[in-house]
């Protein structure tokens, strides 16, 4: 029993000790395949080798970049608080402009309102348009009537010059003669008859809104227009203590142009205009001016 163990043994590593070695020459020839595999491998690796040193190279140049880099990070990080703080102030003036738009859009409604309004109004500024050219074309047919009263003025003008020098000339020498009494006489005619009382009798230039230096002063200037005897002429006077003047305006006589003159007297307090009315004087055989009809 003892020798079957013993030689079952030996059979079994006998066994053991064959496929041992079938299992080693498996793996060798598998080994020598492997082998056969890493032949291109170690052609890269060896390739990869000769491009180490110019990597390595690259690596260094970069290396020798970086602080130069980092130096212009630290510098853009400088930069980037006042760049956020001008965002901040941006951001902080969009609602002002907002609300800015917001009240122009309020606006623009009552501004088309407006506008449809005028649009309305155009119609009728047209027609008024029209009718103001109607009226300019009706003025221009009087243009010739008033350019044939100007041609007849011109015509006489003439003699109203030579009528003009003769007066002229007869109120030189009146002057010359004059008394104390002559003007006194002229300027009372003129104040108390035409102008301080209307033909209805009603007062016009009051007797208690004119003082004596008021009264003077205005005889004065028509004494000066008469003597003068430039038609279209004016003279004013002022008295600063009363705060009263007036302006007086020398014309022809439309009746009697010759021999008469029409004055237009304007009196003024405080610079306001309070009362104003035109009077005639001719002058009479003595040579005194005398107011009309009287």
């Amino acid at each position: 029993m003892s020798l079957l163990s013993a030689t079952s043994f030996t059979n079994i590593a006998r066994l053991t000790l064959a496929a041992s070695l079938v299992y080693v020459g498996y793996s060798i020839s598998q080994f020598g395949q492997h082998l056969s595999q890493l032949s291109p491998l170690i052609d890269e690796i060896q390739q990869v080798q000769l491009q180490i040193p110019d990597i390595l190279e690259r690596v260094d140049t970069i290396t020798e970049q970086v602080p130069d880099v980092l130096t212009q990070v630290d510098a853009i990080n400088q930069k980037i608080d006042p760049i956020l703080q001008r965002v901040d102030d941006i951001t902080a003036q969009i609602p002002p402009i907002l609300a800015q738009v917001d009240a122009v859009e309020k606006q623009i409604p009552p501004i088309l309102a407006e506008s449809k309004q005028l649009r309305q109004q155009v119609p009728s500024v047209l027609k008024r348009v029209d009718s103001t050219n109607k009226s300019i074309a009706g003025v221009s047919r009087q243009i010739p009537a008033i350019l044939n009263e100007s041609e007849a003025i011109r015509t006489d003008a003439p003699v109203l010059l030579a009528n003009a020098q003769q007066l002229v000339s007869d109120v030189e020498t009146a002057g010359q003669q004059a008394s104390e009494g002559f003007v006194s006489g002229v300027f009372t005619g003129i104040l108390k008859a035409p102008l301080s009382i209307l033909p209805d009798g009603t007062p016009l230039f009051s007797r208690a809104s004119l003082s004596d230096k008021d009264e003077k002063m205005m005889q004065e200037t028509v004494i000066e227009l008469l003597a003068s005897n430039k038609l279209g002429s004016k003279k004013t006077w002022y008295n600063s203590s009363t705060q009263i003047g007036g302006e007086i305006t020398l014309f022809a006589s439309k009746s009697e142009p010759s021999q008469c003159r029409t004055l237009k007297i304007e009196l003024s307090k405080k610079r306001r205009q309070i009362e104003s009315r035109t009077t005639e004087v001719c002058k009479d055989a003595q040579g005194k001016w005398l107011p009309k009809n009287t």
